[in-house]
């Protein structure tokens, strides 16, 4: 709350200096400054560059502070106030007007006269009411949605001396305000400050034009820092009621705080696209290219497992020879063995030796197998020359089919004649040639080339076989293939304990492929790691090129800062602002960022042949990272434009 010290008594100066701190020295901008300016006057600082009129304007305006002296403002020293009190008093009690109208280029002629009211936290419906009576006694109803650049000179100023009066501020600081207008602008700006003065608003200019300054009712001279000259106080001004500065306060709750920075974010954005598009470059490329080697990664997974699933690496092996009085593996251990956690699919097997025979040729031995295998798995392990194998269907069916390797297509078939269809016998018993199997890899690298070692093969449906082929007590084998490979030996153990208590005995073999599952498990994790160790730095470097830029972007935006600053913004108001654009930035970069990621692993396994896979996930465990680290790339940025000092900028302009 501001206290007023007399009735008209507004800006009090007492034996006020300013010092500016350079490499050269100190530089005395003012020197025991003591004057009083009364509501309802019209006053004009004159003097030639350099003087101090800028600096003396920038205290009364309450950007700037006093080396040494005091200044009150309504009865009260200023010199105390927070930043965040004097940010207060500019948006509520002092309004400024510049030389080159320090209007925002984002905003519409509207929008600039309802900034003053929106940083004081006035509601929306009331900014706008406000802005529209100023509008309407400033001739410039016709000219809300044009933004500054369609704006003539006089009408862009007149526009700053609405924004200067917004929130029904009565003191309007006008540094140079005809400057840069012509003639006939230059007189209508001097006449309106006139009438608002002589309506009991407060209005000091700096000028050094002569012809300007005796438009003003009262002339103070400075040189070298120091009041040559003084008219004196002109009037005593009618002051009406609503001049008190008695009620200076702002209460703004954090929704509509959050709210009020999005918005300006907005804006500002729109009006900058290239640099708009320059930033959101940055989350674009880190999200596309997490997105694509996340994918990457997971199809590189799921194809390693389908390969070490079909080299039967995920499969558990049990076997047993049969031994006189011992319970032997039946197909009630197979069922039992089906219901056990993380096991999928479980296949029975029987092998033996049989003569196999075919027309008048001679018989020969051949080691006959009884199977379920998986197609997958043989396919890897021994792949077709001709046909299809066999499966579990055919052992339902009791179909008597079998798939044959080259070794006994070479035995009972002339070359070039097809052995698809034909028929062998196997102990007596028909069977129809469904399969040829190619030569085994491992047969054809030494020392198996060249001393062959293995006799000839021949698969029939387990069922078929375990009915019309094999004994009883013979031999089997079951094959348990598990849902997680990881719990390979887990499960196996399992296993182990299931049969010690349906057999009463450990005469069985359980076995893993051990060491070749580590080797593939280990080798999936290398380079998963790899991939996401490459997809998290690029979401990271996604947000350091977005602070990176608008690091960058600061020094061109200092006037648009400084100007906020100057018509009331507080430095969290910059803050909130800098920090809403680098979310704002960030969302565009996400969902523009994921379709591309997605469309990227597209082209890298159409070109590349490497296998993608995606899950819903990824999008959100990417765009929180990126959201995230854009967050925290953001606050250098805001603090850094929250913390400009608003004089010197101007003061370079």
């Amino acid at each position: 709350m501001l206290n007023r010290q007399s009735p008209t008594s507004l800006l009090e100066f007492e034996k006020v200096g300013r010092v500016f701190r350079t490499d050269a020295g100190p530089v005395h901008a003012l020197k025991g400054i003591s004057l009083t300016i009364n509501v309802g006057e019209f006053v004009c600082i004159a003097g030639p560059s350099g003087a101090g009129k800028s600096t003396l304007l920038n205290i009364m305006g309450c950007l700037d502070r006093p080396s040494e002296g005091s200044f009150r403002l309504a009865g009260r020293d200023v010199g105390g106030l927070t930043e965040r009190e004097l940010a207060t008093l500019r948006s509520l009690a002092v309004g400024f007007v510049f030389q080159d109208y320090g209007l925002l280029d984002s905003m519409t002629t509207l929008r600039n006269i309802e900034l003053p009211a929106e940083y004081a936290g006035v509601p929306v419906k009331e900014c706008a009411r406000q802005a529209e009576r100023l509008l309407r006694f400033f001739d410039l109803e016709s000219r809300k949605v044009h933004f500054p650049a369609e704006l003539s000179g006089g009408e862009q100023q007149r526009v700053a001396i609405a924004r200067a009066l917004m929130n029904g501020r009565r003191i309007i600081l006008a540094d140079e305000p005809t400057g840069a207008l012509d003639s006939q602008a230059s007189e209508q700006v001097l006449s309106l400050f006139q009438e608002l003065a002589s309506q009991g608003n407060t209005v000091v200019m700096v000028s050094h034009d002569s012809s300007v300054a005796n438009a003003a009712a009262r002339r103070i001279e400075l040189l070298d820092g120091t009041v040559v000259s003084d008219s004196g106080a002109h009037r005593e001004a009618a002051v009406p009621a609503r001049s008190s500065l008695t009620m200076l306060q702002r209460t703004q709750t954090a929704w509509s705080a959050v709210a009020q920075a999005m918005r300006l974010g907005i804006e500002s954005l729109r009006a900058a696209r290239l640099r708009t598009a320059l930033q959101v470059g940055g989350p674009v490329l880190g999200v596309a290219s997490a997105i694509a080697l996340l994918g990457l990664a997971d199809g590189t997974y799921q194809a390693s497992l389908k390969v070490v699933g079909s080299m039967g690496v995920d499969r558990v092996g049990i076997g047993q020879l049969p031994q006189p009085g011992l319970a032997t593996l039946d197909t009630d251990d197979v069922r039992s063995i089906e219901g056990l956690d993380n096991v999928r699919e479980v296949t029975s097997e029987q092998i033996g030796m049989m003569l196999v025979q075919r027309g008048g040729k001679d018989a020969v031995e051949a080691q006959v197998s009884g199977t379920q295998q998986k197609p997958d798995f043989m396919r890897t392990l021994w792949p077709l020359a001709a046909g299809r194998y066999v499966n579990r269907q055919d052992g339902e069916g009791m179909s008597q089919v079998a798939v044959i390797d080259h070794t006994l297509r070479d035995r009972f078939f002339a070359p070039g004649e097809g052995p698809l269809g034909e028929w062998i016998n196997v102990e007596g018993v028909p069977f129809e040639i469904i399969g040829v199997l190619a030569p085994h890899p491992i047969m054809q690298e030494e020392p198996y080339r060249s001393r062959p070692s293995f006799p000839p093969f021949i698969f029939v449906p387990f069922a078929t076989g375990k009915e019309m082929l094999f004994r009883d007590g013979e031999s089997m084998g079951i094959g348990a293939y598990v849902e997680d490979i990881d719990r390979l030996e887990e499960t196996a153990s399992d296993i182990r304990d299931l049969l010690i208590r349906r057999l009463g005995h450990e005469n069985f073999v359980v076995s893993t492929d051990r060491l070749l599952f580590g080797t593939f498990r280990d080798s999936i994790r290398s380079r998963i790691t790899f991939l996401v160790a490459i997809a998290v730095p690029a979401l990271l470097a996604g947000a350091a090129v977005t602070m990176a830029l608008m690091l960058g972007a600061i020094r061109q935006r200092a006037q648009e800062i400084a100007i906020r600053k100057a018509i009331g913004a507080r430095r969290g108001d910059i803050m909130r602002q800098f920090i809403a654009e680098t979310c704002l930035i960030t969302l565009a970069g996400i969902s523009l960022g994921v379709p591309l990621g997605f469309f990227a692993g597209y082209v890298v396994e159409l070109v590349l042949d490497a296998p993608s896979a995606y899950e819903p996930w990824y999008i959100w465990v990417v765009a929180s990272i990126a959201f995230a680290s854009a967050l925290l790339s953001g606050i250098l940025p805001a603090r850094r434009a929250s913390a400009l000092d608003p004089v010197a900028v101007l003061s370079r302009e």
